[in-house]
């Protein structure tokens, strides 16, 4: 799996300090999102419906996560997955399709 630069970006905010100043995982999403600007959101958005399609199971879900700039641990492949399409919702909620 090649991980766009738009997405490694993402990725590199969720790091772990994150903790000092979001106290939920939603708001952990929504800012590791804010730094992805109008032109990347499409680039994203399509990475991230790659990874959320069912394609990939939940052993190449966390192969990913662990090979990823994040540094926040996620224990299983079935989390891994259910933080990608929180991550979608959210940029749905910050660049909707419609915006774009």
């Amino acid at each position: 799996m090649d991980t766009p630069i738009e997405f490694r970006k993402v990725l590199t905010h969720i790091h772990q300090d994150v903790f000092h100043f979001c106290t939920s995982i939603e708001e952990i999403a929504a800012y590791s999102l804010e730094y992805v600007d109008r032109s990347e959101a499409p680039v994203v958005r399509s990475f991230l419906d790659e990874m959320t399609s069912g394609r990939h199971s939940a052993e190449e879900l966390m192969v990913f996560w662990i090979n990823s700039p994040a540094q926040v641990w996620i224990k299983n492949g079935d989390q891994v997955a259910s933080f990608l399409k929180l991550l979608r919702s959210k940029l749905d909620e910050r660049w909707p399709p419609a915006a774009l």
